[in-house]
C-alpha cells in the first residue's frame, strides 16, 4: 500500500491496512502470543498491559470514546426497548399474561392503536379486550390489543361494530346540526 499523509484520513486507513496485516498473518501473531505467554507468565504480561494503558492514557480515554459514540445509538434503543417493555410487562401482568407476549402483540399491531390505527405511546397505551370482560370475554392473546387511552375509554364494553355505530350516529347528528 501507498504512503499517505497523517490526518483523519490517514487514520482510517492505517487501522484499514493493520487489520488486513492481522487477519493475513492470524496464525503467527496467535504464536508470538503464545510464546509471549509462556515465557513471560501471565503477571508479567498484565503488568505490561497495566504500564502500556498509563503511558497511553489519552489514546485509550479516546479509543473507549470511540467506542462509546459508535454504539451509543444501539444502547439507547435498547433502553428505549427495555422501558417499553417494562410497561408493556406491567399493563400485561394485570390480565395475566407475560412481557414477551405484550412486546410481540405491539411488535404485530405495528405501534399502532388497533381501534384507531394512531401511533401508540409506551407510557400510556392501554390494553383493550376485543370482545368485552362484560361480556363474556377472556384474556387470551387473540382477545387483547393496544389502543389509545381515549379509544379504549370510548369504546368501554361495547363490540367494533357497536362502536362503529355510535360514532355514525353522533356524526349524522353534528352533521345535522351543522345544516340547521
Amino acid at each position: 500500500m501507498a504512503k499517505r499523509e497523517r490526518g483523519e484520513d490517514y487514520k482510517a486507513w492505517a487501522k484499514a491496512y493493520h487489520h488486513a496485516y492481522y487477519l493475513a498473518h492470524k496464525e503467527r501473531f496467535k504464536e508470538l502470543n503464545a510464546k509471549s505467554r509462556a515465557k513471560f507468565g501471565p503477571a508479567v504480561i498484565a503488568a505490561r498491559k497495566r504500564a502500556w494503558v498509563d503511558a497511553n492514557r489519552d489514546h485509550v480515554r479516546e479509543h473507549h470514546h470511540a467506542i462509546y459514540l459508535q454504539n451509543r445509538d444501539e444502547r439507547l434503543e435498547q433502553s428505549r426497548i427495555y422501558r417499553m417493555g417494562h410497561r408493556l410487562e406491567r399493563a400485561m401482568g394485570r390480565v395475566g399474561r407475560s412481557g414477551e407476549e405484550g412486546l410481540a402483540l405491539w411488535k404485530s399491531q405495528g405501534g399502532l392503536c388497533g381501534i384507531t390505527g394512531d401511533p401508540l405511546d409506551p407510557k400510556t397505551a392501554h390494553l383493550d379486550h376485543i370482545l368485552p370482560k362484560a361480556r363474556g370475554g377472556d384474556n387470551s392473546l387473540l382477545n387483547l390489543r393496544w389502543t389509545t387511552p381515549e379509544a379504549n375509554r370510548l369504546k368501554r364494553a361495547l363490540l367494533d361494530d357497536e362502536l362503529l355505530q355510535l360514532c355514525l350516529k353522533v356524526l349524522r347528528h353534528l352533521q345535522k346540526e351543522e345544516v340547521a
